[in-house]
């Protein structure tokens, strides 16, 4: 029984591609072809873990599979994330309740991070480590970092490269919103609602868009609208960054956009679908994380403080990135989800 068969002896209520691979899982090629060959069908795998009903729930949700060592390596590392920076906050002095924070932030920031790097970067996994490690660091050395923002962002950058491989739904576009106002209230970052507002505009503009995503960008521009006229947008209020600060942010952004522009192919595919993931859908939601980073700046060193697990995770996929593709290393790379076009066509 060849693919196409398969995939119609298999479909799932809801899913007209059938059982395919689905979660967090390392990457392959797409479609299951050598590597730089192209076909035209999705890889289908009649895995029982491919049902997972959570795609009868969201478009958003990615399950993490442990049947894969780096997932494994994940799940054991949050805790352990966890006691560690409950440990810190003891050794600080702090109060019981801050340090069940602590141990929660721990846990939040070990996956956060790592899961942020690997929508900015699918195809490589030891960026989203390095990525996770910077993060971890940068949550025990500085003050109050946004644990919001970072999901924010991550919500965000989903919604434009569409990783699951499905168009979010109403519900999940609903959820974003209120996560994205509820982060520039809890950050007073009203630019942040601009950055939202980009990330629907991106998915109703790139292929396969939907019309509606421009009534929850306007949404957005609500939220920030409504808390400029509550508290000001606070241009020019801010202390100024002091110069190590103020280096250290553009390095990682140089690096970050050289990683952008290096960025033509990709050998990963959408989770519920199976389709090779999209090159514009990719680069958008590389760019709304660099955009959810950089909004910050305009509050000062309170924003840098805010965006700094956002910035450390930035860090780690354009080192690791970067590094690997002037090292001769495989390429920075995207598989073309759109075939025929000439914009997608890169040899390797």
């Amino acid at each position: 029984m060849d693919n196409r068969n398969l995939a119609s002896a298999l479909t799932l209520r809801g899913f007209p591609n059938g059982l395919v691979e689905v979660g967090y899982r390392p990457r392959r090629p797409c479609c299951n072809s050598p590597v730089g060959m192209e076909s035209s069908e999705p890889s289908i795998m009649a895995d029982p873990m491919n049902q997972h009903r959570i795609y009868r729930l969201t478009s958003i949700g990615r399950p993490l599979d442990r049947s894969y060592a780096t997932n494994r390596a994940v799940s054991r590392l949050m805790p352990l994330a966890g006691i560690a920076a409950g440990a810190a906050a003891a050794l600080r002095g702090d109060s019981g309740a801050q340090i069940a924070v602590a141990v929660l932030a721990g846990v939040i920031v070990v996956f956060g991070a790592w899961a942020l790097a690997r929508e900015l970067v699918p195809d490589d996994n030891p960026a989203a480590f390095l990525s996770m490690a910077l993060a971890f660091a940068t949550l025990l050395l500085v003050d109050s970092p946004s644990l919001l923002l970072l999901v924010a962002t991550l919500l965000l950058v989903r919604i434009v490269n569409r990783s699951v491989g499905l168009a979010a739904r109403i519900s999940d576009s609903i959820l974003v919103v209120g996560l994205n106002i509820s982060a520039i209230y809890s950050t007073h970052s009203p630019l942040l609602g601009v950055v939202g507002a980009l990330a629907f505009a991106f998915d109703a503009l790139l292929r396969d868009g939907q019309r509606h995503q421009w009534v929850f960008a306007a949404l957005c521009l609500a939220g920030t609208g409504v808390f400029g006229l509550q508290h000001g947008i606070g241009v020019g209020d801010a202390a100024p960054l002091p110069g190590l600060v103020l280096g250290s942010v553009a390095a990682i952004s140089v690096l970050y956009v050289v990683m952008i522009t290096l960025t033509r192919r990709i050998d990963s595919s959408g989770d519920a679908t199976g389709a090779p993931l999209s090159l514009s859908r990719v680069r958008g939601g590389m760019v709304i994380g660099l955009l959810a980073a950089s909004q910050a700046l305009i509050l000062g060193p309170s924003g840098v403080n805010a965006a700094s697990i956002v910035w450390a995770t930035l860090a780690g996929v354009a080192v690791a990135r970067v590094r690997t593709s002037f090292s001769g290393g495989s390429t920075v790379s995207v598989e073309p989800s759109d075939r025929g076009d000439p914009e997608n066509r890169t040899e390797r």
